[in-house]
C-alpha cells in the first residue's frame, strides 16, 4: 500500500483517516456542536477516526480467510513434488514460487528460512506459531510430526489437503445457508430504524401535548423534554442497534465477530444519513406559524403553551410572518393576509438565558449568541400575536 509523507515520516492511508476523523471531531465540538450537522458529523468522524483499526482486524481475517482457501492447493502441490523424488524442505521451496494469494508470501518466508539453515520443522512451527488461523496451525501441525515420524509425508500431505479442503467446503455451505440470516437481520434494523422515523415525525412533535397531559395526570416532574432531546435518543438507539446487528451478522454469516464488522459500519452509516437527511428539525418559524394558525387574527387565548425548544438560528417576526401566509394560503385559511409584521411581538419573562445575554429578545426578533433551551407560549392579544420566552419550568 503506498505510503504518504507527512512532517517527514511515512504515514499509511489507513492512519490518514485517523486524522480526518479527528478533524471531523474537532470541527463538530468547536464549530457545530448546536447545529443540526452537529450529532451526525460527530458520529461520522469517530468511526473515521477508529476506522483503520477496524480495517486492520478485518483485512487480517480477510488475510486469514484467503490463506485457508489456498491451502489445499498448496499442500497438494507439495505431495506431488515428494512424489516426485523432492526432499520436503525441497518441496516446500519448489511450491513456495507458485501463486498462492497471501500464502505464498509466508510460504517464501520459509522457504528463506530453509535456506539459511533452519530445520523445516522449526521453520514450520514459527509459522503455526505466528499464524491467526486454528485451521492452518492444525494442518501445520500435523505435517511436522509426520515429518518428524517419518512416515508416508506425501500420503499425509494429500490427506490433510483432502480434509482442509472438505472443511472450507463446509464453511462455504455453511455461510451459504446462513445467509438468509444475516438478510433477516439487515431486515430487522430496517423495520427498527423505520419505525424510529416515523416516531420521530408523529410522536416527537406531539411531545408538547404528552407533557401538557402528564402534567394534568400527575406526571412529568422532572424537567420537559425537547424535541431535540427525543431525536438525540432515538439517534443514538438507532446506532447501538445498528452497530450491534452488525456484529450479529458477522458472527451468524461467517461465525467471527470480525466479519461483522462491515455490516456495523454500512448500517451505521445508513443511520446517519437517515438522521442527517430525513430527520431534521423544524425551524422555530415554521413551528410557531403552525400554532399562530390555530387562533385567527381578531380572537383571544393561547394557541401554544410551555413548548420547549432549542433556538440555534436567529428568527425575526417576518419570518414567522412569511410562514404563517404561506401555511395559510396551504392550508385555505383565511384572516390573515392582513397580519403585519408588528404584529407579532417577542418577550421575555423569567429567562435565564436572556439574562445573561445568551438569548437577546427584541420585539422584532431573537438573536442566537450561544444556543438555549428554553420554552415559549404563544397569545393571541386581539390585536396580534405575543411570543414570550422564559425558563424551562422543571
Amino acid at each position: 500500500m503506498r505510503r504518504f509523507r507527512i512532517l517527514g515520516k511515512e504515514v499509511s492511508p489507513l492512519y490518514l483517516l485517523t486524522i480526518v476523523g479527528t478533524i471531523m471531531i474537532i470541527l463538530a465540538v468547536t464549530v457545530m456542536q448546536y447545529t443540526v450537522y452537529f450529532q451526525g458529523l460527530l458520529v461520522a468522524g469517530a468511526l473515521t477516526a477508529v476506522l483503520p483499526i477496524l480495517l486492520v482486524y478485518y483485512l487480517d481475517y480477510v488475510k486469514v480467510k484467503q490463506m485457508e482457501l489456498y491451502l489445499p492447493d498448496f499442500l497438494r502441490d507439495v505431495a506431488e513434488s515428494v512424489r516426485a523424488g523432492m526432499t520436503l524442505p525441497r518441496a516446500f521451496d519448489n511450491a513456495s514460487k507458485g501463486d498462492y494469494g497471501p500464502l505464498s508470501k509466508e510460504m517464501r518466508k520459509v522457504a528463506a528460512q530453509l535456506s539459511w539453515g533452519i530445520p523445516l520443522e522449526d521453520a514450520l512451527e514459527r509459522l503455526a506459531n505466528k499464524t491467526k488461523s486454528k485451521l492452518m496451525r492444525q494442518a501445520l501441525l500435523i505435517i511436522i510430526e509426520s515429518y518428524k515420524s517419518g512416515g508416508d509425508i506425501a500420503s499425509i500431505l494429500e490427506t490433510v489437503s483432502t480434509d482442509v479442503r472438505t472443511l472450507k467446503e463446509i464453511e462455504m455451505e455453511r455461510k451459504s445457508k446462513l445467509s438468509v440470516y444475516v438478510i433477516s437481520t439487515y431486515f430487522i434494523f430496517f423495520l427498527f430504524l423505520g419505525i424510529i422515523l416515523v416516531l420521530t415525525k408523529t410522536f416527537i412533535p406531539a411531545t408538547p401535548q404528552l407533557q401538557g397531559a402528564a402534567a394534568i395526570l400527575g406526571g412529568g416532574s422532572g424537567t420537559p423534554m425537547s424535541e431535540e432531546d427525543f431525536r438525540t435518543i432515538f439517534f443514538h438507539l438507532c446506532l447501538i442497534e445498528a452497530f450491534f446487528a452488525g456484529l450479529i451478522s458477522g458472527q451468524m454469516g461467517e461465525a467471527s465477530v470480525i466479519a461483522g464488522i462491515k455490516h456495523s459500519i454500512i448500517l451505521v452509516i445508513i443511520t446517519i444519513l437517515a438522521f442527517q437527511f430525513i430527520v431534521t428539525p423544524e425551524p422555530f418559524q415554521v413551528k410557531a406559524a403552525n400554532q399562530i394558525l390555530l387562533i385567527p387574527p381578531g380572537s383571544s387565548g393561547s394557541s401554544a403553551k410551555n413548548i420547549v425548544y432549542t433556538f440555534t438560528s436567529d428568527v425575526t417576526n417576518v419570518d414567522v410572518l412569511r410562514e404563517v401566509k404561506r401555511l395559510a394560503e396551504e392550508k385555505n385559511l383565511r384572516g390573515f393576509d392582513d397580519l403585519k409584521p408588528e404584529q407579532i411581538k417577542f418577550g421575555a419573562r423569567a429567562c435565564t438565558p436572556c439574562d445573561k445575554g445568551d438569548l437577546i429578545v427584541n420585539e422584532d426578533s431573537i438573536i442566537v449568541k450561544k444556543p438555549s433551551k428554553v420554552q415559549y407560549s404563544i397569545y393571541n392579544t386581539g390585536k396580534g400575536y405575543s411570543i414570550i420566552i422564559e425558563d424551562v419550568a422543571g
